[in-house]
């Protein structure tokens, strides 16, 4: 959790950023890579620093935490590398990037297991956590340069760097806000119904959220061609109704059918004593449905430099969402606190559109398309998009 939070930090926010500009000026390739890499890698130090005294001062005697966190904060300077996936989807080189990070995926996974067969501890696993960042982002620079080398400039641009923080702080504040609320959440499930609540919610959830990888891929190798045409001086807002239409239809099928699933799937792996859990898992899988959504409404905002949103949409979803956790849980329990969570991504998603003026275009778009994906679901398999 101390690390999570910390890395959080790290990312900057400057995904969207990075990959906007690389869409309109391609061959400000590695002035913008090079600068991201080199924001990303102090704000890595930064957070490592961080993350290391939290993790002395929560220690508390044990011995084994301190070590744990500051092993798993070596690769965060060289988290700036992960960016590096931008230029991938700019290019449309994203295949060649997974392929590696497949291979880094099954020899960590292959390191693991030989740890748990050998009992190994926690610090051998949190080597192993570090491991995944260092190899994600070695995949990513493989990638690129086998996509083709990058065009003669330099490698660091100040003027760039500041107009890329200006831009990002709201993305990297928001998502902190993310990562505290979901902390907080948990405390309060514990603190208002027990551990055993904390257990059905987080098993539920993990069924939930299985499938967001599906609706999530679709929108990063959709989200260079959709910034292109707006950079190209398009506002046609078509292209971001049918990625939100696809985006929503994907995500109420796939939670459609682990509901399905888990209602047997559930109590035979888990045993009775976590059948409760099959009452969230479609509660929490309308909630990823809308989170799924506010994943494809960021590349709106990034594409039509509305980033400085993010912040606002983000904490009306918190408290939106706090405020359903009291008014429900005590009337419906562990249930209460899965609605609390469709209230506060809905809010996030489409009530602070009501509330934004500058986002009520972006909301009625939404609107259309999910109203087509609930009535009119065959019109997805209408002119397919390559």
């Amino acid at each position: 959790a101390v690390v999570g939070i910390c890395s959080g930090f790290a990312s900057l926010g400057l995904e969207g950023v990075v990959l906007r500009a690389l869409v309109e000026d391609p061959a400000a390739a590695r002035p913008v890579l090079g600068t991201a890499v080199v924001l990303r890698g102090i704000a890595g130090l930064v957070a490592a620093g961080i993350a290391i005294t939290a993790g002395m001062l929560l220690d508390q005697g044990s011995g084994q935490l301190a070590p744990a966190v500051a092993l798993m904060c070596i690769a965060l300077p060289c988290s700036g590398l992960e960016g590096a996936e931008a230029q991938l989807q700019a290019r449309g080189a994203l295949a060649t990037g997974a392929w590696y990070r497949i291979g880094g995926i099954a020899i960590l996974a292959l390191v693991r297991i030989h740890g748990l067969l050998e009992g190994a501890g926690l610090l051998y696993f949190a080597a192993c956590t570090a491991g995944d960042l260092l190899a994600n982002g070695l995949a990513n620079t493989l990638a690129i340069r086998r996509s083709g080398p990058l065009d003669p400039g330099p490698w660091w641009d100040q003027v760039r760097a500041r107009t890329m923080l200006r831009e990002s702080w709201p993305l990297a504040v928001s998502g902190q806000v993310i990562v505290i609320y979901m902390r907080l959440s948990v405390v309060l499930l514990g603190t208002f119904l027990g551990m055993s609540a904390v257990g059905l919610f987080s098993l539920a959830q993990r069924f939930a959220e299985a499938w967001l990888v599906f609706p999530g891929s679709l929108i990063t190798a959709r989200s260079a061609a959709l910034m292109a045409g707006v950079s190209g001086g398009g506002g046609d807002h078509a292209p971001f109704i049918r990625l939100y239409r696809e985006v929503f239809a994907i995500s109420l099928g796939l939670g459609g059918i682990t509901s399905i699933i888990c209602w047997w799937l559930i109590p035979w792996v888990f045993g009775p004593t976590y059948a409760p859990a099959r009452v969230l898992v479609p509660i929490l899988g309308l909630a990823t449905a809308f989170s799924a959504l506010g994943m494809a409404r960021s590349t709106f905002l990034s594409a039509f430099r509305l980033n400085h949103l993010h912040l606002p949409t983000t904490v009306l979803g918190c408290v939106a969402s706090l405020l359903a956790f009291a008014a429900f849980t005590p009337l419906l329990g562990v249930a209460g606190a899965g609605l609390a969570n469709v209230v506060g991504y809905s809010m996030a998603t489409l009530g602070a559109c009501l509330l934004i003026p500058a986002l009520r275009p972006c909301g009625r778009d939404q609107w259309q398309a999910i109203r087509s994906a609930v009535t009119r679901p065959r019109t997805l398999l209408e002119h397919p998009v390559p």
